[in-house]
């Protein structure tokens, strides 16, 4: 839950300082909708400020009628929602340790530098 609100934190930080151009796409994967922590803020951003900040819900046990994403958050979904790799890109990992696990393989897969086995600021790609 900490992680979740600091993560709430940089995102308002970012959207609501009209000098930041830094864009965040978020895939935030859960079991089911209400196991989705901060959703109505989260959507809010999204509303509020579409150029800074978008996010992709994905449920591994969907109810009927879902319109988000299904399964699992993997290097497949990544390479749809991402931006593609680069100098200025990072990718911050939070989850389970067989997901982190998978995503740190799956992005260096698409290009991203290899996660470190302890993650520092610099780092491309960084799980906490």
């Amino acid at each position: 839950m900490y992680y979740r609100l600091k993560f709430s934190q940089l995102i308002r930080a970012i959207c609501e300082d009209p000098s930041d151009t830094t864009r965040v796409s978020l895939l935030y994967g859960n079991n089911t909708e209400e196991d989705i922590l901060l959703r109505s803020k989260l959507d809010e951003f999204a509303a509020r400020y579409p150029k800074n900040f978008k996010v992709h819900y994905v449920l591994s046990k969907p109810p009927r009628g879902w319109n988000g994403g299904t399964g699992y958050v993997t290097k497949d979904l990544a390479r749809e929602k991402f931006p593609a790799p680069g100098k200025e890109s990072k990718a911050l990992l939070c989850g389970p340790p067989g997901l982190v696990n998978a995503m740190k393989k799956g992005l260096e897969e698409l290009g991203w530098d290899k996660a470190a086995a302890v993650s520092k600021l610099p780092d491309q790609v960084f799980a906490f």
